[in-house]
């Protein structure tokens, strides 16, 4: 019984090394964008690896650039990482395995999220951390300024932040799990209200300005 055991196992590891051996290894790399006009046309970064060949794309839009033909971006930042040329489901890589809709996982970030003190939460706020498929994927959305007076409402700038590097220990073809999921995320919260009340125009994200009358 213990040869068989023996033999499952290094069968177990001998998938796993396999598995993780056909996934590019990628190059430390990082990029920093500061939107503030025509936020609909969003950043993309493209991720290279270590013989500095394309391996993925990284692309961050806002909730209200208009639904594309393959991706369903939501929130007031979503970020996508998807192998280019490649079509079909997952649509984005940075989702949990079981998931049904574009939107769901930790890589779509509302306002509330990322604003106030809902923002410092690891992993959930601002900053959050993706171990998948051999990498470690760090992406930030921060320097949010509002224009308090304005009516409609309108994010007037905002940052989008990444980087990247190989981490052997990222064997799984999705996130790995990062704990307990906050009692406020991807929701209405008493947290993200707080945030917000600073707004009085506030009825939803809008991040293009107002038409001039």
């Amino acid at each position: 019984m213990q040869a068989c055991g023996l033999v499952l196992v290094a069968g177990m590891l001998a998938t796993s090394s396999s598995t993780a051996a056909s996934w590019p290894l990628i190059a430390p790399q990082s990029g920093v964008a500061v939107v503030d006009e025509a936020p609909d046309q969003g950043v993309k970064w493209v991720l290279k690896d270590a013989r500095g060949r394309p391996a993925y794309n990284l692309t961050c839009k806002t909730g209200d650039s208009g639904d594309e033909v393959d991706f369903d971006y939501a929130g007031f930042v979503h970020c996508r990482l998807s192998i280019p040329g490649q079509q079909g489901w997952p649509r984005t890589l940075l989702q949990p395995e079981d998931s049904t809709r574009d939107w769901e996982g930790r890589a779509r970030f509302l306002l509330g999220d990322v604003i106030g003190e809902c923002a410092r939460t690891p992993d959930y706020g601002a900053a959050r951390s993706f171990r998948l498929r051999g990498m470690a994927l760090h992406l930030r959305v921060d320097q949010v300024e509002v224009d308090p007076r304005a009516n409609p409402f309108f994010v007037r700038r905002f940052r989008v932040a990444y980087e990247v590097h190989a981490d052997a220990t990222a064997n799984a073809p999705t996130p790995a799990p990062v704990g307990p999921e906050p009692a406020w995320f991807n929701r209405d919260s008493e947290c993200q209200a707080r945030a917000l009340s600073r707004y009085p125009a506030y009825k939803g994200t809008r991040t293009s300005r107002p038409a001039p009358r």
